[in-house]
């Protein structure tokens, strides 16, 4: 959807806040401001709906829970008919966008339908025929049956807005969702205002009103709390972290994620596609040596793919991913990679082992991270040059193909069910997302995939998560780094600040004045 310009963007932030003012009489209540890395390019809600919903200016039908259980959201409940292919979801009743109008199931289903003719949709990956309403229900009918789609349905891209948001083409031209906070100013995506216009189950908010200001840089977004430029700021270094902890007036709040730092790694490179390349890259990175030195946890290095907030996710046993530095260079040798004596780089055929690693700045630890990965790859013989440059270069190169190694970070509860998002990473069409494999395929584990995706049977899932996770282990189509933990810091002027682990709102609306 074309994005849209800075005049129509202010016009309509001015509109809102004009019709704020009339309904609610909050000008004069003080704001919270929250300082924090995320831009919002635009108001469609595949590019940021994550930001969106983090804001709790938008909702989805269905919402996560704080297990990253599926729980209701707009729908008040979801059924399910015995053939499994016809889901049901009732609006809860009493519910309103943010222009007055109702939210009801034919706006929902509206809004549904609109979504899944955009290409980045996660309904495109549900094998949907139709999105109809019957009675005070959405009704999504399945051409065969998907146990996926509740999760999809959570997916922060998939935040319902009202029929006014979209232009006569059906593209998003303005964001009247229904949340506890409305926008009502913005600021080219740097900063945003947003007033509390509906209370929450527990009767909050409180809070009434919130600044939010991107800051790139996250040592000056710990600064802005420090010196009262800011009472939250989020994605807070470790390092920093630690040295805020000291600080009485202030409090740390950390919490394990689901994010994981990875290589991403292109197998159709001439050498990354022998998997015993891949592994020897691995086997050379000293995890637990990097997560101390600069996540200040050693816990925090990988042991496998996926962190123990998932045990079913987790291979049982030792690690399976060691540091065996030796057995790198007996994997490269095997592959025909050997040390030219003279520069001890290693060699095959008159080629250099030598490749480029990509990072972005965004996440502060990622560059040193990658500066120790560079340095433990020179000690078995592999040349490489990293380069700092912006997460679109990263994706735009993995899409074309000509990416080698990119360091990245990835949020896989970004739709809340871990399948969801290994299917976006690894099965065919992965490569169009470009932040999963790069030229890399297994059919079967595309066919584990679809078959996950089709079973509720606890045993037949079970079985497939234990082959999914062994074809990622034996293969390595992108090499596991690190596990991650959400660090936050907010001053003592507010209460009731929390981190999400899944990452699906900052629950500013539970956030008190102390």
């Amino acid at each position: 959807m074309p994005a849209l310009t800075r005049r129509a963007l202010l016009s309509t932030a001015v509109g809102l806040a004009s019709l704020v003012s009339m309904r609610t009489g909050y000008a004069a209540e003080r704001s919270v401001k929250l300082v924090a890395p995320s831009h919002l390019i635009g108001f469609d809600p595949h590019n940021t709906g994550h930001f969106v919903r983090r804001l709790e200016i938008g909702e989805t039908l269905l919402d996560v829970g704080p297990k990253g259980e599926i729980v209701p959201g707009l729908a008040a409940s979801m059924s399910l008919d015995r053939s499994g292919t016809i889901w049901s979801f009732p609006i809860q009743p009493g519910r309103f966008f943010h222009d007055g109008s109702a939210v009801t199931a034919e706006t929902a289903a509206a809004s549904l339908r609109l979504s899944s003719m955009v290409a980045a949709s996660p309904l495109r990956q549900a094998p949907i025929r139709s999105i109809g309403v019957e009675g005070n229900a959405v009704v999504i009918g399945l051409l065969k049956p998907y146990a996926l789609l509740p999760a999809i349905l959570a997916s922060s891209s998939l935040v319902i807005l009202a029929p006014a948001s979209y232009d006569a083409n059906g593209e998003v031209r303005s964001l009247i969702a229904s949340g506890p906070y409305q926008l009502i100013k913005f600021e080219d995506g740097e900063r945003l205002e947003t007033v509390a216009v509906r209370r929450t189950a527990d009767g909050g908010p409180s809070v009434q009103r919130v600044i939010y200001q991107v800051v790139d840089d996250a040592e000056t977004r710990a600064r802005m709390v420090e010196t009262g430029g800011a009472h939250i700021a989020s994605t807070i270094l470790p390092v920093t972290a630690a040295r805020l902890r000291t600080n009485s007036t202030l409090n740390v709040v950390s919490t394990p994620s689901l994010r994981l730092r990875y290589v991403m790694v292109n197998s159709s490179h001439q050498a990354l596609g022998d998997r015993r390349v891949r592994h020897a890259l691995s086997l050379s990175m000293d995890r637990v040596g990097a997560a101390r030195a600069v996540l200040r946890d050693q816990s925090f290095a990988a042991t496998q793919m996926f962190p123990p907030i998932l045990p079913e996710w987790c291979l049982a046993g030792e690690t399976k991913l060691p540091f065996d530095p030796e057995r790198a260079e007996q994997l490269l040798d095997e592959a025909g990679w050997h040390r030219n004596p003279a520069s001890s780089i290693r060699e095959r055929e008159g080629q250099k082992l030598s490749l480029e690693l990509l990072t972005y700045a965004w996440r502060p630890e990622l560059s040193p991270l990658s500066q120790i990965m560079q340095a433990q790859w020179r000690k078995i013989g592999i040349d490489t040059r990293v380069d700092i440059v912006n997460t679109e270069r990263i994706v735009r190169r993995a899409r074309e193909g000509t990416l080698e190694l990119a360091l990245f970070a990835r949020n896989y509860f970004l739709v809340p069910h871990l399948v969801a998002n290994l299917i976006d990473d690894f099965a065919p069409t992965s490569e169009a997302n470009g932040w999963g494999a790069v030229g890399w395929h297994s059919e079967e584990l595309a066919q584990a995939l679809r078959q996950y995706s089709e079973t509720t049977n606890e045993d037949v899932r079970s079985h497939l998560r234990a082959a999914i996770l062994r074809i990622l282990h034996d293969e390595l189509p992108i090499i596991p780094h690190s596990w991650y933990e959400s660090n936050l810091v907010h001053s003592n002027d507010v209460t009731g600040v929390t981190v999400d682990p899944f990452e699906t709102s900052y629950r500013l609306s539970r956030v008190r004045w102390a």
